[in-house]
């Protein structure tokens, strides 16, 4: 019988899944494309081709766009510039929902008690190979009774007016239309990776 490690998927917020003390470092998919420096080929409008022996691994992300009153929640790792919505990845056999809770009583320390779908945002980026994410959003409001702030040392929790959001890097990128979008319409939307 043959001992086989499963590898997980990278985390997409720049740390380790391996050492969670160890510094965050940069990626390949710390950019809004690839600039064809990967092991897949960097095509002149960012898109990826993948070598025929890298096919890409596919990875499910749940993700909460979160108001504290008129003010939007957002997600940075400790001394990086960039950030992103409260979230993580879809375990085998876990619903979308129930991962969201499951992070949001882990990193937060609440569960909401109604959730809107907000949209999806599919990531292609390279990692040592390329990786292929789909990030399901919903929408919910920070509960009253909520001691607001983040459960891990890592990860700061920060709320930003909405006419601040134009001055923050988000990752993935298109998390910035799409909380936009939601703001303004409060309609669902499927953001692409080339859109």
């Amino acid at each position: 019988m043959t001992n086989q490690r499963r590898r997980q998927p990278p985390d997409p917020h720049g740390g380790s899944r391996r050492d969670p003390q160890r510094r965050p470092h940069r990626h390949s998919h710390d950019h809004d494309h690839d600039n064809g420096h990967g092991r897949g080929h960097g095509e002149s409008d960012g898109r990826i081709t993948p070598q025929p022996d890298s096919p890409p691994l596919r990875t499910l992300y749940a993700r909460v766009l979160l108001t504290l009153g008129d003010r939007v929640v957002v997600a940075n790792r400790r001394g990086a510039p960039w950030y992103f919505l409260l979230g993580g990845h879809v375990r085998p056999g876990e619903g979308v929902e129930e991962a969201l809770l499951r992070v949001l009583r882990r990193t937060a320390g609440f569960e909401l008690r109604s959730l809107d779908f907000v949209g999806a945002v599919e990531h292609i980026y390279l990692d040592g190979r390329p990786w292929h994410q789909v990030n399901i959003v919903f929408a919910g409001e920070v509960p009253r009774y909520a001691d607001f702030g983040s459960r891990i040392d890592e990860i700061d929790l920060v709320t930003l007016s909405p006419f601040a959001l134009d001055g923050v890097e988000f990752r993935p990128a298109h998390l910035h239309p799409m909380i936009t979008n939601w703001i303004t319409r409060r309609r669902p939307h499927w953001y692409g990776p080339w859109s």
